[in-house]
């Protein structure tokens, strides 16, 4: 009964604005619209960056942007359905901790934060609201999508053997790479883009957004999946990239580095030698990574079931 309700008002929703569809209604989600002016709003950053550093966008590339933007706001939509039958909400003051929490890392203040994403286009309560969903899609995979996800001791114990036992002592380090690799030798104005492409990313992590994201979104290395998690072993590392991967601060952001494979940056994590790490010392921090990445690989899986029950239809024929 539920379905053929919604159904009904996916249709007299079309019927009775056939002249608005294209030009208001992006998609339905179960009884609740995302307008085309949503989608140009969460578009607009990406978009502007893009143009701002390549001129004026392809049209397919424009189309592309757009059809991202728009599967992001049917996720949340998704997500906003979940966490309202789980009871989940962000609350205001979640949110100014959270901020406060970037500037920190940023080393800036608040205020700055604004003036910074309104340079991107999106206004403060616009950045607030992006700041909420994503507390309220962290207290979403704390609630459904973790209980989905087992992390044993064995687990554990076998991750600490395989990173600090099994390889040969010597200092290494745990660091998070992206590597964007070369285009073809003769298309030098594309080496020149991929410089800026890299840059552009490296200024995203600089200002708080997650290096981890960011490697999944962009990195064409194996580690991508893993949020560019890797180990770096010395006198095993190219030479271009040994003095950050050896010498950067902890956390510190790599400029891109130009390897023979491409550019790569760098955000280095620990260094140790594993002769003198013990299992009892990184117990918990072994247990979080785990939990970390095999509650990102679920997501993907959980949503697609939300998906399969609940009502999605794409209108706008150019974002299908």
């Amino acid at each position: 009964m539920r379905w053929a309700a919604v159904a009904a008002f996916a249709v007299v929703l079309a019927a009775s604005a056939a002249a608005e569809v294209v030009d208001g209604i992006a998609a339905i989600v179960d009884d609740k619209v995302i307008l085309l002016s949503e989608v140009d709003r969460a578009a607009s950053p990406v978009l502007t960056r893009i143009q701002a550093e390549h001129g004026e966008l392809p049209p397919e590339l424009h189309r592309q942007v757009r059809a991202q933007a728009l599967q992001s706001l049917i996720n949340s939509k998704l997500i906003e359905d979940a966490a309202s039958r789980l009871g989940l909400s962000a609350s205001e003051e979640e949110v100014d901790r959270a901020i406060e929490a970037i500037a920190r890392e940023a080393g800036v203040t608040v205020e700055k934060i604004y003036t910074a994403v309104q340079q991107q286009g999106l206004t403060r309560e616009q950045y607030r609201t992006q700041i909420t969903t994503e507390i309220t899609r962290m207290k979403v995979i704390g609630g459904a999508v973790r209980s989905r996800v087992d992390v044993t001791e064995y687990d554990v114990a076998a991750l600490f053997e395989s990173r600090y036992r099994m390889g040969r002592s010597g200092v290494q380090a745990r660091v998070r790479h992206i590597l964007l690799p070369w285009p073809p030798e003769e298309l030098e104005q594309a080496k020149d883009e991929l410089r800026k492409e890299a840059e552009a990313i490296r200024e995203e992590a600089a200002k708080g957004r997650d290096f981890g994201a960011l490697a999944r979104a962009y990195s064409k290395a194996p580690s991508a999946v893993d949020g560019g998690l890797t180990v770096f072993r010395e006198g095993e590392v190219a030479p271009e990239l040994a003095p950050y991967v050896f010498e950067m601060e902890l956390g510190e952001i790599s400029p891109p580095i130009q390897t023979r494979h491409g550019l790569n940056l760098i955000q280095v994590i620990e260094r140790f030698d594993p002769a003198e790490v013990r299992l009892e010392d990184m117990h918990d921090k072994l247990y979080a990574e785990l939990l970390e990445q095999r509650t990102e690989r679920e997501m993907g899986p959980w949503l697609e079931e939300l998906r399969e029950n609940r009502y999605v239809e794409v209108i706008a024929p150019d974002l299908r």
